[in-house]
């Protein structure tokens, strides 16, 4: 099997993972607080990004423009996701804070004529700064019996992997966009493997939720 084929066939099983933690999901639906809805609809919009990506990179029709907005919208969801359970004070506030100055950065790049990460950039460094705060957080705490059995460690887990694995990315940026050699492709399989990886832990992050 050649590295382009290995690509295409993971970039499949990239996509069709995600709707395995919704599945889940959807079927404990009734045990979700304002908090787990979030994440539900967080994870139905990452699934329809992921299909409208897709079908616009068969056409090679630019996706910058959705990529921006999706990256936005992640960002909004799991920014309230964690405000909820970190249980910080002033949430409207906070959220505000954080949302309008990236909308205002968004809507600049919006006028870049070339693909840049600006926005995917500044989400990741906040985001795996929430990720880690939670981590030191519970270690300190102590507050939760044990760690694995807990939703919200994986979901963290994951968002953690998630967003590192662009910043390793991004130092081969023009490679990936630029090149269409095996090499590129072996590039952008690492990205879809790591998608792979936290569409996993979401799914175990899930099935820890009660259900009543």
């Amino acid at each position: 099997m050649t590295i382009e084929k290995l690509y295409i066939l993971l970039t499949y099983i990239a996509i069709a993972s995600i709707f395995v933690p919704i599945s889940v999901a959807l079927y404990k639906r009734k045990a979700f607080n304002i908090q787990l809805r979030a994440l539900l609809v967080y994870m139905i919009v990452y699934a329809i990004f992921d299909i409208t990506n897709h079908i616009l990179t068969i056409y090679r029709i630019n996706n910058c423009a959705l990529f921006n907005i999706f990256t936005c919208v992640e960002f909004m969801l799991l920014l309230f996701i964690y405000i909820q359970e970190l249980q910080i004070k002033q949430k409207l506030s906070i959220f505000l804070s954080f949302v309008i100055p990236l909308l205002f950065i968004a809507s600049i790049e919006f006028s870049f004529t070339d693909p840049s990460n600006i926005t995917s950039g500044i989400v990741a460094v906040i985001m795996m700064g929430f990720s880690v705060f939670y981590f030191l957080k519970i270690f300190l705490d102590l507050t939760i019996p044990k760690l694995t059995n807990y939703y919200f460690f994986w979901l963290n887990s994951g968002v953690l992997i998630y967003f590192a694995a662009p910043f390793i990315l991004s130092l081969f940026e023009k490679h990936i966009r630029d090149d269409d050699s095996q090499a590129s492709f072996f590039l952008w399989a690492i990205q879809l493997f790591t998608n792979l990886i936290y569409s996993t832990v979401l799914t175990i992050g899930v099935c820890k939720i009660k259900r009543t």
